[in-house]
């Protein structure tokens, strides 16, 4: 895998607050604007990704448990494309395994016809995230497009960094290794939420991702979504468990049988 050499300059955020997240180590995720500006904290959690965006769509400011979003006052996510910085403090050897993660993803653009993701490094990361580095990603807007598919991405990548593609073989042979308990992930909990997600993951796999959710962003973050259904039931295991059907009923039509 053959990465670019010049690296990204980012404007950092200062983390300040709190957040409220069931996981609180490993991976962390944020959005970049178009200017190059991280525009919203570090997440573990990353359900408050989906809410961001819907924040953006609907132009009105997004709180739950501790995270603030106020479209307003904020450099905004990049809605022509999928932009994120992602970390781990703990990992030192973070940034080495950005080319197996890479090459897990875009072994499932290809599967999806999706405009291939990029990687690069960033420079000067603030010094909690220097040993590992911070990776820049550029994917395609699909991987946006609805509050699953974000919720599907990060969980990819989040798996991805375990991947090997010589001990572990395809994309198909590493997710299918980690829901049996063959394969550990790169971070455990992420053995259940694969899991959990696999009837989702098998739909966008056998039906791709334009068929099942609404092609304009706006329907799929439409404003009567509650933002504590956005945020607890419209990710890729909330869909695969049907908790959002009563408000999404189109991502559910033609549903597999």
């Amino acid at each position: 895998m053959i990465f670019v050499i010049r690296k990204k300059n980012i404007n950092w955020r200062k983390q300040t607050g709190y957040l409220s997240q069931a996981v609180n180590s490993g991976i962390e995720f944020a959005f970049v604007s178009d200017d190059m500006h991280q525009c919203t904290p570090f997440v573990y959690c990353r359900d408050y990704l989906q809410d961001a965006i819907q924040g953006v769509l609907t132009n009105k400011k997004k709180t739950i448990y501790g995270f603030k979003f106020n479209p307003q006052d904020e450099h905004l996510p990049s809605v022509k494309k999928t932009q994120l910085i992602v970390c781990n403090s703990i990992d030192k050897s973070f940034h080495k395994k950005m080319a197996n993660c890479l090459d897990f993803l875009n072994q499932i653009e290809t599967k999806l016809k999706i405009k291939k993701t990029k990687m690069c490094l960033c420079n000067t990361p603030p010094l909690k995230y220097k040993a590992g580095g911070v990776i820049f990603i550029s994917g395609s807007k699909r991987w946006i497009n609805s509050p699953p598919m974000i919720s599907f991405y990060t969980l990819l990548i989040r798996i991805g960094f375990g991947y090997n593609p010589k001990k572990h073989g395809d994309y198909k042979k590493f997710i299918n290794g980690i829901v049996s308990n063959k394969i550990n992930p790169y971070m455990s909990v992420d053995h259940s939420r694969l899991k959990n997600a696999s009837a989702a993951i098998d739909r966008i796999f056998n039906n791709g991702d334009r068929c099942i959710f609404h092609k304009a962003m706006e329907d799929n973050y439409c404003d009567k979504i509650a933002l504590s259904v956005m945020h607890n039931s419209c990710g890729i295991v909330g869909l695969s468990l049907g908790n959002c059907r009563t408000q999404m009923p189109r991502w559910y039509k033609g549903e597999d049988k």
